[in-house]
């Protein structure tokens, strides 16, 4: 039953998640290592190399520094290779989109059950702290009452995402099937996606600005196609709107001396 199978799979998302704050930190945990694990489940490396890579991208240079919680990348990688396989042959070009966006929203839950489990672990720490005190010393105990907290909770919160994003994702597909152009603007953004997740991803190294006008001038390509199919005339079109926007661009940063 479908039941059982989205029950074990997160309970692998929670394993795996282990890895990011509780065991070893193997690197196992990041988005590009565990989409392949995930993928390999399904028989989908692509899948899970795709997605992988993609969120890998997307969360790269979100460090948990000082009070700072990252969200988890084995998390939202999971759910998302997930609910991508069960819509896989659905034409997934337009409905994976909605998916990542879903994948990601989750992602910040993550971070308030990762805020939680620190709060908890920190109370476990003070009695671990009591104990040694009196004279008592129980680490082994602590240490699994906190991992097996950890799998539960990550299990129980992959579980309710991808139980009700199946049904979220579908309800709003059904709205989508029968508009041509959201379809097909979710089409395009699909199939520039690694471009604007790498453009993010160089963001890291204070990349200028300009190649963020190359990513919204791959965008509004793609849009400008759907409504005019001579080639050369979206090139020409795009060509001019950049160059007016990189102008006035130029001349605002210029006056207000940004």
């Amino acid at each position: 039953m479908e039941f059982y199978e989205i029950l074990k799979f997160s309970f692998l998302i929670s394993l795996v998640n282990l890895d990011e704050r509780n065991l070893g930190s193997f690197t196992i945990s990041r988005p590009i290592i565990s989409g392949v694990i995930f993928g390999l489940i399904f028989n989908n490396i692509f899948l899970g190399l795709y997605v992988g890579t993609i969120i890998e991208m997307f969360i790269v240079n979100l460090l948990p520094v000082g009070n700072f919680i990252a969200p988890s990348g084995a998390v939202i990688t999971g759910i998302i290779i997930y609910i991508s396989n069960y819509f896989y042959m659905h034409e997934i070009e337009y409905i994976f989109p909605i998916i990542l966006l879903y994948g990601l929203s989750v992602g910040h839950i993550s971070k308030r059950v990762s805020r939680m489990l620190w709060v908890f672990d920190n109370s476990l720490v003070e009695k671990f702290i009591n104990k040694v005190k009196n004279g008592k010393i129980h680490f082994a105990t602590f240490n699994w009452i906190s991992l097996i907290v950890s799998v539960f909770a990550f299990m129980l919160l992959c579980f309710i995402s991808i139980f009700f994003g199946i049904f979220i994702i579908n309800y709003i597909s059904e709205f989508i099937v029968n508009n041509f152009v959201t379809k097909n603007i979710l089409k395009f953004i699909f199939k520039y996606l690694p471009i604007f997740s790498l453009v993010y991803f160089l963001n890291i190294y204070d990349v200028p600005y300009k190649l963020w006008f190359i990513a919204l001038g791959f965008l509004s390509a793609a849009i400008l196609n759907l409504f005019i199919l001579n080639s050369e005339i979206v090139f020409i079109i795009t060509v001019v709107l950049f160059i007016t926007i990189i102008f006035a661009w130029n001349v605002i940063t210029a006056k207000l001396k940004i």
